[in-house]
């Protein structure tokens, strides 16, 4: 039997491949994230966001969440040159 992984567990996977912090998140957040579909872990950004950018929303709707994860790492690493920078300000970037 093979269980299907959330959208937001497969970023957050994908995610700490890239960098070993989610500063800005709590417990109960991440957990949160954890279990939930595209549009449950867009909705979870958004209340830590009123401006999430909209290429952000774009990237994670249409994109698989390693591929968001690779993509969100990469321009967040440009902009700011840091090798570990949290999710919070990673999406206040791009």
């Amino acid at each position: 039997m093979t269980v299907e992984r959330t959208y937001g567990s497969r970023f957050l996977d994908a995610w700490k491949r890239y960098s070993t912090t989610l500063g800005s998140f709590d417990y109960a957040v991440i957990q949160r994230m954890k279990a939930a579909e595209r549009e449950e872990f867009l909705a979870l950004l958004r209340e830590r966001s009123r401006s999430l950018p909209y290429a952000t929303i774009q990237l994670i709707r249409e994109c698989d969440p390693e591929e968001a994860a690779r993509v969100m790492h990469a321009q967040a690493m440009q902009a700011s040159g840091s090798a570990d920078i949290s999710l919070w300000i990673l999406l206040a970037l791009t």
